[in-house]
C-alpha cells in the first residue's frame, strides 16, 4: 500500500538500476537495485524513528532528495523576495 502521490522507485544514475525505498511500513532505507542481476545494495541505515514519505534524485542523479516526517517539527518560511 502506497500513500497517494508516493513514488518509492526512481531510475538510478547507472543503466538498468533503480533507487528504491525498502523496508517495513514504519521504517525504510534507500537501496540501489540492478535490474539485470537483481543485486541490491543498501545505501542508507537510518535510525528506526527516521520516517521518509517520498523522494527523488537530483537532476544529475548524484543526490537523493527526500522529505522526512517528525512528530515534533518546525516549519520555516524563507522569503527571498527582497
Amino acid at each position: 500500500m502506497l500513500p497517494r502521490g508516493a513514488r518509492w522507485v526512481v531510475f538510478g544514475a547507472e543503466p538498468n538500476t533503480i533507487v528504491a525505498l525498502r523496508g517495513d511500513f514504519a521504517h525504510r532505507d534507500f537501496w540501489l537495485i540492478d535490474l539485470k542481476t537483481g543485486a541490491a545494495r543498501q545505501l542508507t541505515r537510518f535510525a528506526s524513528d527516521f520516517d521518509i514519505r517520498d523522494f527523488d534524485l537530483s537532476a544529475d542523479k548524484s543526490e537523493v532528495l527526500f522529505d522526512r516526517v517528525e512528530e515534533t517539527s518546525t516549519v520555516t518560511l524563507v522569503d527571498r523576495t527582497g
